[in-house]
């Protein structure tokens, strides 16, 4: 599967691709940003209350991110979808201002054989196959 990176302007482009995120009976397309620094999946709170999750209600935990500033966040079960494959992941949920999610090292990492074409724009993902 190959994506574009996503063009923010004449001079930002990331590596910025849609799926599904799904619970038992919702689901949502959303976009994510393919973060080979984020340990996690990281997606935003309000997300998770239209899936009609009690964000709250999940397991609570404490990430450090690039600021170095620790915030809490809520990991809830998850089905995410892309292209044609479908897996399950633990997803933080947090108030975040950026229009996108954080695919991370685990829940979505694990489920692919990833490469960055940076210079042609574009990102491949592989399916594991194991």
């Amino acid at each position: 599967m190959r994506f574009p990176y996503k063009r923010y302007s004449d001079t930002l482009a990331r590596p910025v691709i849609p799926l599904r995120v799904a619970t038992a009976d919702r689901w949502i397309d959303y976009e994510v940003l393919v973060d080979s620094g984020a340990d996690i999946c990281i997606f935003d709170a309000e997300l998770a209350e239209d899936l009609g999750l009690d964000v709250t209600a999940g397991e609570p935990a404490t990430i450090t991110g690039a600021t170095g500033s620790p915030q809490h966040v809520f990991i809830h079960p998850v089905e995410l979808s892309i292209a044609h494959r479908t897996f399950g992941a633990r997803v933080a949920f947090m108030a975040t201002p950026e229009p996108y999610g954080l695919a991370g090292q685990r829940g979505f990492f694990s489920q692919f054989r990833i490469m960055f074409d940076q210079p042609n724009g574009q990102l491949e993902l592989q399916p594991h196959t194991d």
